[in-house]
């Protein structure tokens, strides 16, 4: 008993001082650094805020055609600027979508940064802004991690007006995540001192995310927009299971998995071309080659192989389990 109190508490220390060390890490850009990527005399990005129920929201925008827009939802921690560089600066995404991210509520620069809203209905209701002020325009929802069930709730609440859903290591089934122990020590206000406040959003969605993809449970069958899922199956954050789950669940859809051998968790920083090319067909625009070798990616995965890759990935899982600290 002693011994194990003990390992706890060593644990603790060493979270705290992790969190110590990341504590000069930004999990979010200013104005100034998103627009400096871009050079002068091409496209620039439009930056504005809008209200978002009782809070201000910071959106970006970019691209020439607005018939078609491309919503990115980043996950947790982060802010617009990490989970959209590489499409806002992709010249043929520019030329034929209008490009949209914003910080999502608690993270970024908006008003209501360091202050958790672990409500993935309420998260979802920032897609509202978007649909009033492009009210013609076919809506793509890119959802990443965290990202991935409010991309899934916008879709959900707006089957009218989305058009194709993209879920990318998407956190969609209720326990189907890796949480550490020693997060639960550093949820107490004792700790809040010393942990960055992006970081204590995102723990605070965390704990509160299983109760909340419960909640959903009844709603995806109104999910009507094509949708593409791609995973990582070797990402021992949110488990593969993840995309057999959303597979599973969206019945009235036509859907395609892109299962990324030995590949983690972060697709969207270092395998955006999956995602740029999952972009493409759902526009309709010729695909340019991937710059990865053939053995990175699977082929897409048929509905009718899910119950050999829910076997597949249940070991997996199992093996995930004895890493969980308790």
């Amino acid at each position: 008993m002693q011994h194990s109190i003990l390992k706890y508490i060593q644990k603790a220390l060493l979270f705290i001082l992790g969190l110590t060390m990341v504590s000069c890490i930004t999990f979010r850009e200013t104005t100034e650094v998103f627009m400096s990527l871009y050079e002068e005399g091409n496209r620039v990005p439009e930056i504005y805020e809008d209200r978002v129920a009782a809070h201000k929201v910071r959106y970006a925008e970019i691209g020439d055609d607005s018939s078609t827009v491309i919503l990115f939802v980043h996950g947790a921690p982060g802010s617009f600027s990490g989970s959209a560089k590489p499409f806002f600066l992709d010249s043929v995404l520019q030329a034929n979508t209008r490009l949209i991210t914003y910080d999502r509520p608690g993270y970024g620069f908006n008003e209501s940064y360091g202050k958790p809203e672990v409500s993935i209905r309420n998260q979802a209701k920032a897609i509202r802004p978007i649909l009033k002020r492009y009210p013609d325009s076919k809506i793509i929802v890119v959802g990443s991690s965290y990202g991935g069930p409010i991309a899934a709730k916008m879709a959900m609440n707006h089957p009218d007006r989305i058009t194709g859903l993209i879920l990318v290591s998407a956190a969609v089934a209720p326990g189907e995540e890796r949480i550490y122990g020693v997060s639960y020590p550093a949820r107490r206000k004792a700790f809040n001192w010393i942990m960055p406040r992006s970081l204590h959003v995102a723990n605070e969605e965390k704990h509160n995310h299983e109760k909340e993809l419960v909640k959903m449970l009844p709603y995806w069958e109104r999910i009507i927009a094509p949708t593409t899922i791609i995973h990582g199956l070797a990402d021992r954050l949110i488990y593969p299971p993840n995309a057999s789950f959303a597979d599973s669940m969206i019945v009235n859809a036509p859907t395609q998995m892109r299962l990324l051998e030995g590949v983690g968790h972060a697709i969207i920083w270092e395998h955006p071309n999956f995602i740029t090319d999952a972009i493409y067909h759902h526009m309709g625009l010729s695909v340019p080659e991937l710059q990865f070798t053939e053995d990175i990616a699977s082929p897409p995965v048929p509905r009718q192989t899910q119950t050999e890759l829910l076997e597949v990935q249940s070991a997996m899982h199992e093996e995930n389990e004895l890493l969980i600290d308790k």
